[in-house]
């Protein structure tokens, strides 16, 4: 009897050995952090390791974090927390594990770490380690607040310009916070919006309803915003000798407003941002100066789905294609709204915004769409770029043209070379960043722009 207790022991044991060694390799990697033994701290982790620190910004390689953390350890200077309780889940293969523990500190109270492990030889190595502070629920209204406080640098300003083409003007509007011009322009990133086929870029981009203006938003966070209208959008005068517009005479104007806008700036690298067709305009332009490009936002992007003629005039008028002007009318600035997904007022607000801003757009962009598509080579984008959208612009019931535009654009998202990321904002349609879930969109935008190097 004793003998079998023993075997039973064992084999308990032999099962449990894994997730006791996990234990202690996670608490001696602790121990290490408040011995302040960086060889040793070091050690317990995967070469390819990521740290996720409490900050948003602190997503670090295991050399990033080596070099943060070595000058405190060299100093004797650790850190101390102490796992009160843990919980350790093996994979089914035996060679990964995931965790989760509260942990203690003095400083901090009650923290929490998670994160993944993998078996290295006879050892377990961290992959992945995610400091976290817990917030209850009833604090975290508060805390969020006070989060987006620090994250303002001010109040952002207006300004408007105009870039001269001989006889032509072409309109830029700005908005910064003074004190960011200051900054080195590495601390203040500059964002270019561009119009979509119907809306201006200055409506569109910086629609004065409560907090739904992006560029107002931005701004706020320290980005040097520029909304750019193209060729006889907003105040801009049409192109000559071609006053039809379109995406290949859009490349000219755009690139004297960039040009305007880096000499101005003294930098040389922009974000650009194209809605709708401006993101044909963007990723146009991308590919012939992408050494300009930091970073490419294709929103609401078609990338070789033609339009045919009858579709467009049916929705943009029957003499949408007569001459190099089309009218702009309540139906087209309330087109993108879908009903139930946007606040009340909001339709009725932008409408008049838009139409304050110009009654009538180029013909040239409905061209494109009839005739010109693909104008964008995925292959000729090696910048980063994030293809953006409303998540009901695929999903409109009944429409199998949705269907197929999303395949085609996952088509072309596949085949972009460089860093590339893909989003579907929930709950709006092609102009997300109009609908009811607008302070998402912004959020999204921002956290990707943030990455942008």
């Amino acid at each position: 009897m004793l003998y079998r207790v023993s075997m039973l022991n064992l084999l308990l044991l032999a099962l449990a050995l894994p997730q006791v060694q996990i234990a202690e390799t996670l608490d001696d990697f602790h121990l290490a952090a408040a011995q302040a033994d960086g060889d040793r701290y070091f050690a317990h982790f995967t070469e390819d390791a990521v740290f996720l620190g409490t900050d948003a910004g602190e997503r670090w390689s295991l050399a990033q974090f080596r070099a943060y953390a070595e000058p405190h350890f060299s100093k004797g200077q650790g850190w101390t927390y102490v796992a009160s309780e843990r919980h350790i889940q093996l994979g089914a293969d035996g060679k990964f594990a995931w965790f989760d523990e509260c942990l203690q500190n003095e400083k901090y109270g009650e923290v929490r770490g998670s994160g993944v492990l993998q078996l290295l030889g006879d050892s377990w190595k961290i992959a992945q380690y995610n400091l976290t502070f817990p917030v209850p629920n009833d604090l975290a209204q508060g805390v969020v607040k006070k989060i987006a406080a620090a994250e303002r640098v001010g109040t952002p300003r207006a300004e408007s310009w105009v870039v001269e083409d001989g006889d032509r003007s072409l309109f830029v509007w700005n908005k910064v916070v003074p004190g960011q011009l200051k900054l080195p322009a590495e601390e203040r990133p500059i964002v270019v919006f561009l119009p979509s086929a119907s809306f201006s870029a200055r409506a569109s981009w910086d629609f004065p309803l409560r907090d739904y203006s992006v560029m107002e938003f931005l701004a706020g966070q320290g980005y040097d915003v520029f909304a750019c209208e193209l060729g006889g959008y907003g105040l801009s005068t049409p192109a000559k000798p071609n006053p039809i517009g379109g995406c290949e005479s859009a490349q000219r104007d755009l690139e004297l407003m960039v040009t305007d806008i880096l000499k101005k700036r003294e930098t040389d690298k922009i974000v650009l941002v194209g809605h709708s067709w401006g993101s044909q305009v963007a990723g146009r332009y991308a590919m012939q100066h992408p050494d300009q490009i930091s970073g490419l936002v294709l929103y609401g992007f078609n990338w070789k789905r033609r339009i045919s003629e009858e579709g467009l005039r049916s929705w943009y008028g029957e003499d949408a294609f007569e001459g190099p002007f089309r009218q702009v009318t309540r139906e087209v600035a309330q087109g993108d709204f879908i009903e139930g997904f946007h606040e009340e007022d909001t339709p009725e607000a932008f409408t008049r915004h838009l139409l304050s801003q110009g009654k009538q757009v180029p013909s040239g962009a409905l061209h494109d769409y009839a005739s010109k598509l693909p104008l964008v080579d995925p292959a000729g984008l090696k910048m980063p770029t994030l293809m953006l959208a409303g998540r009901l612009e695929y999903f409109p019931p009944g429409q199998a043209l949705a269907t197929e535009s999303r395949t085609q654009l996952r088509e072309f998202y596949g085949s972009l070379p460089g860093n590339k990321h893909w989003i579907e904002i929930p709950g709006a349609g092609h102009s997300a960043h109009l609908d009811q879930p607008y302070k998402l969109f912004q959020r999204c935008l921002l956290g990707w722009i943030r990455q942008v190097k």
